[in-house]
Formats: structure tokens, sequence, C-alpha cells
């Protein structure tokens, strides 16, 4: 018995597996089969390596930077006072 699974992905992206797969004479089903099979039996892993400035702006460096340097001096408040201070 199969199931499927259904995801998203970029439309380019797509094509471009697509291609790749024809080109190999391979089906894209295939190609995704065959890597679930072998990354589920271990034989294939895989390595992230994030950049941070792929993923936030300048702005939002600035200010978790400011609250990184806030959390280290112990300038700080409890939750409860936080939501004293906005109202709820």
């Amino acid at each position: 018995m199969s199931v499927q699974v259904n995801f998203t992905t970029d439309p380019e992206l797509k094509k471009a597996a697509l291609m790749r797969a024809k080109k190999d004479g391979l089906t894209l089903k295939a190609i995704l089969n065959t890597f679930l099979n072998a990354y589920s039996r271990g034989d294939v892993s895989l390595t992230f390596q994030i950049n941070p400035e792929e993923y936030h702006s300048p702005a939002e460096e600035r200010a978790y930077q400011e609250a990184l340097k806030d959390l280290q001096n112990g300038n700080v408040i409890s939750g409860e006072e936080f939501f004293a201070k906005v109202g709820l």
C-alpha cells in the first residue's frame, strides 16, 4: 500500500528537478522515493548551515543585539510586569 505525500515547493525548483530527472531518464517520483528510502535507512544525511544575514534584516539584527545586551546586563522584566505595562 502506498500513501500520497503533498508539499509545496518553488515552481522553478520543481521545473529544474523535472528537467534533470528527464535528462537522467527518471521520474521525479522515482528520485523522491529513492531519496526517502536512502534517508530513512541512514544512507544519506543532511547538514544545514544557516547564514543569519540571509534571514535577518539589519534592523532585526540591531534589535536582537540590543535585547541580548539588556539580557546580559540584567535589564529584564517578568512576564507579569510586561503584561501590566501593555495593559493585559
